[in-house]
């Protein structure tokens, strides 16, 4: 599971234990012409289609009434995203709550669709190919998913992530949507079940499972989440931690949130 996810592989974990049970779950996928939407998965082979972050903000638009139409039926749903789509799906929902999971994500910011959009026209015309796929985290060189892998015109071009201009222009604070600036969910305290992300600053508190793949951190807000975690806690290798070990100056997406550039006004005059 831990090379299906770019942390510790936690949600590929729990999108299996939902399918198991007979539910669908909701998640991101990259399409092969750069489209970031999400859909709902019902088998397990195609848990890989919506794990893997996603540097781009995920359209919507396509799962509202399937998820609607599945919570009427009082079907299992678990809708995976950053805690703004996932507080929108709680809203969306409203009554029909009780067989819905919201797993959201320790979010840095979600960049614009439209720069991404013309960032691989872009790289289709660099290197005279289709765009396939691109993986924002690869976690090949155990570096903490600290790569990126583009595939194009059936060739595949690996580079440090910050070598990437999109992750660059991402990582730099420039590309964000200006709401990620004042978000309202950068606290450990959230309205979802469970918050997955990266354990970022697991060196200082358990050195012997930094091991450059990933690690995921796990906050259980809800008893549905407990639930569920409990389901699958025996297939992991775990520890608990106190507040203070996770919620550290590495991890400041729990805090604050991201600042903005200096430069953001600028790159958007250009672009």
């Amino acid at each position: 599971m831990r090379s299906l996810g770019s942390s510790g592989g936690m949600f590929p974990l729990l999108a299996a234990q939902v399918l198991k049970d007979g539910g669908t779950v909701f998640g991101a996928t990259l399409h092969k012409d750069g489209h970031v939407c999400h859909i709902g998965i019902t088998a397990r082979e195609d848990i890989g289609e919506i794990s893997r972050t996603k540097y781009v903000q995920s359209d919507l638009s396509s799962v509202w009434e399937e998820i609607g139409s599945l919570l009427k039926q009082g079907r299992k749903v678990l809708f995976c995203g950053p805690p703004c789509q996932c507080d929108a799906v709680r809203r969306y929902a409203g009554e029909r709550r009780d067989s819905l999971i919201l797993v959201d994500l320790i979010c840095y910011g979600v960049p614009s669709p439209g720069i991404w959009e013309r960032y691989v026209q872009f790289l289709e015309k660099k290197y005279r190919g289709a765009f396939q796929a691109f993986y924002f985290r690869d976690k090949r060189a155990g570096d903490h998913g600290h790569t990126t892998v583009l595939r194009i015109g059936g060739q595949e071009r690996i580079r440090p992530l910050l070598q990437d201009l999109f992750c660059k222009s991402y990582f730099y604070n420039v590309n964000l949507r200006p709401s990620c600036f004042s978000c309202r969910y950068c606290t450990a305290e959230r309205d979802s079940d469970i918050t997955l992300g990266d354990f970022w600053g697991i060196e200082q508190v358990r050195p012997d499972l930094d091991d450059g793949m990933g690690i995921s951190a796990v906050i259980c807000h809800t008893e549905a989440g407990n639930q569920l975690w409990e389901q699958v806690r025996g297939r992991t290798e775990w520890f608990s931690c106190q507040r203070q070990e996770l919620v550290n100056e590495r991890q400041p997406r729990l805090r604050m949130p991201t600042v903005p550039s200096k430069r953001r006004a600028l790159m958007m005059r250009l672009y």
